[in-house]
């Protein structure tokens, strides 16, 4: 009988235009199945916008005495829902928008910009995600455990990304993969435009099409040795203006087909490796490169370069075709001096090796000070600060009396093995006579109470570490004109002057005064 009034009462909703079997703490659900005590969690009714503000999904409810599992979301739940603010799914949820029949305006139309809270990466990553229904769609973050995920680790026993995975992901900037991930899908992480660093496996061997689309911050990411496909082989974009990407494409033997539009947009690309295996170039590839100044293409047979429409767009539009270098295996530099595409170029050289090779410089280093030492820091890996200390202390002195200025030039640069040296940065070390600070001038006869301060310039602008906050600084040129002043406020206090590389500052700290060389 219980049976018979729910399926009349399921008739009854439907015949209403509600989609819902039952209802729960203002929560909707529809039964999975009655054997399995499944449900998935619904909308009210066509007017959609059923849920707002913070939304925790149950892992299970309580219906007529019986306990259901929470096991899907239907695919319009969250449709319209303009007041939304978040979403947490339970650990046991397998399917997220798997009713997919209005494609056309996707499981998340009208809905407000919200954030994603899972409670581990599996949970998040085994889910099946409907095409149209990703909760990223919105531009949200994800949070993992209650933490904001920003630098992820795809745990081991994950063997795919799923299509639309981390789409819109706010939230990530770097991201590493374990050895068991096999294949990024479509449209993985395309606009996670925060996300700055990946690092895939060796046994990856496909990335599919828009996979990092418009991931405009990405500067780092390779290509892994066992990749074979790359977006469809002739639709690909798969780095479709990533503005900000740095590091060299180099790309594995076996590969044969470089998609469209595969790197168009990317400005900043400057080195590219094509393998000996490569056949095909397709339309747009490297359109917008315009930083491109090496292109190495190991197959002995120039590549076919499959151009737009008569005044469309090639290949290498935006290319410097006088400055790129293109290196090619000996004896083919005639072939690819007549073959399309290729015989844009003026620079056209045989050889392993380019004439010029491109060769990154060390980042320029960062100069410090803390309790009685200089510290300098450098983001290239492995980098070594060299650094040169003069002062002006006079050394000898005939007299009574010496004046002591205790002001130290410090010029240092970063250098690493596979790196050219980075430019030299400069600072200005002194002490400012205040109680009861000591650091910097102790000997065994007498100690010169002092607060050390640390100035540097750079395009007419000078930061100062070191000033006590509130106290008044004031910067002159050596005629006595003011081209600066402010209020020193936390640890660097940063004033634009307009001075020039090697002009003469009088900078007053206070009531005290230090002259210094701008850089």
């Amino acid at each position: 009988m219980k049976r018979f009034l729910l399926l009349a009462l399921g008739i009854w909703l439907n015949i209403a235009g509600y989609a819902y079997d039952f209802e729960s703490d203002g929560m909707y659900f529809n039964i999975i199945s009655a054997s399995d005590r499944t449900v998935s969690l619904t909308y009210k009714d066509e007017n959609y916008n059923t849920y707002s503000g913070d939304v925790v999904i149950p892992g299970s409810v309580i219906y007529n005495d019986m306990e259901f599992t929470v096991e899907n979301v239907d695919y319009r739940t969250f449709r319209e829902c303009s007041n939304l603010k978040s979403i947490t799914l339970p650990k046991g949820l397998k399917n997220f928008g798997t009713i997919n029949t209005d494609w056309s305006v996707g499981g998340f139309y009208k809905t407000s910009v919200w954030d994603l809270y899972v409670p581990d990466m599996e949970t998040f990553l085994n889910l099946n995600i409907a095409q149209w229904a990703n909760p990223f769609n919105s531009n949200g973050s994800l949070f993992v455990n209650g933490e904001l995920l920003v630098d992820a680790i795809i745990p081991d026993g994950i063997q795919k990304i799923r299509f639309d995975c981390f789409v819109g992901c706010q939230s990530l900037k770097t991201i590493k993969f374990s050895s068991s991930v096999r294949v990024i899908e479509g449209q993985a992480f395309q606009y996670c435009t925060n996300l700055e660093k990946v690092q895939l496996n060796n046994e990856i061997t496909e990335i599919g099409v828009n996979a990092f689309w418009e991931c405009t911050n990405l500067k780092e990411i390779n290509i892994p040795q066992n990749v074979r496909l790359l977006g469809d082989g002739g639709n690909g974009v798969v780095f479709y203006n990533c503005t900000s990407l740095e590091s060299p494409m180099i790309f594995p033997e076996g590969l044969e087909t470089i998609p469209t539009s595969m790197f168009s947009g990317c400005k900043s690309l400057k080195e590219v490796v094509l393998p000996s295996t490569i056949n095909n170039i397709y339309w747009h590839a490297f359109n917008g490169c315009v930083s491109l100044q090496s292109i190495t293409c190991n197959a002995v047979i120039p590549p076919l370069c499959y151009e737009a429409e008569p005044g469309g767009s090639t290949i290498f539009e935006g290319v410097d075709k006088f400055t790129c270098i293109v290196k090619v295996p000996e004896g083919t530099k005639d072939l690819y001096s007549q073959a399309e595409g290729w015989k844009q170029f003026f620079n056209i050289v045989e050889g392993n090796e380019p004439d010029n090779p491109i060769i990154s410089k060390c980042s320029i280093p960062a100069i410090s000070y803390d309790n009685g030492k200089l510290k300098f820091t450098c983001d290239t890996d492995g980098a070594e600060c060299v650094a040169t200390i003069n002062d002006t202390d006079i050394k000898t002195h005939h007299g009574n009396e010496i004046s002591l200025t205790a002001t130290y030039t410090v010029s240092v640069y970063a250098t690493a093995t596979g790196y050219e040296n980075s430019d030299v940065t400069t600072a200005t070390l002194c002490w400012l006579d205040a109680e009861p600070k000591t650091e910097g001038m102790m000997t065994d006869i007498a100690t010169a109470r002092g607060n050390a301060v640390l100035i540097q310039s750079h395009d007419g602008i000078l930061r100062i570490s070191g000033v006590d906050n509130n106290t008044s600084i004031n910067v002159y040129t050596s005629a006595g004109v003011m081209v600066g002043t402010a209020k020193a406020s936390g640890e660097t206090t940063s004033i634009a002057t307009g001075l020039k590389n090697g002009d003469i500052a009088i900078i007053k700290i206070g009531e005290k005064s230090v002259k210094v060389v701008t850089r």
